[in-house]
């Protein structure tokens, strides 16, 4: 993280971009249960907006965020940087996964790619 850091020395304000599922949160234990509750056979659940919708709001409950994700929106806010969440998922869906919202919650820019 360090070196990370170090590069970014100097640099002005940049976009930087964090896939939210199974990079930002480990949310295998939400797909877990998505799989059982709407393919048990097979993977369809992922294409399933129902799932999906899920997922954010309620299921992220079963994701557990990963102290890298974390530490490198902190190392990013500070600096401005603009920090955009990029997901599949459905645009009716809630955004920001539960245990990302916190501090940066009003103030970070949510973006998602479809």
């Amino acid at each position: 993280m360090t070196q990370i850091a170090r590069s970014l020395d100097g640099l002005l304000p940049m976009a930087v971009g964090f896939d939210i599922d199974d990079t930002l949160l480990f949310s295998s234990p939400g797909c877990y249960r998505g799989k059982q509750a709407f393919s048990p056979n097979g993977e369809s659940y992922l294409k399933n907006p129902a799932f999906w919708e899920k997922m954010s709001n309620g299921w992220d409950a079963f994701s557990v965020p990963k102290e890298v994700g974390k530490a490198l929106i902190a190392m990013h806010f500070p600096r401005g940087d603009h920090i955009y969440f990029v997901t599949g998922r459905s645009a009716n869906s809630t955004y920001l996964p539960l245990p990302l919202a916190g501090a940066w919650e009003e103030e970070v820019i949510v973006n998602s790619l479809y």
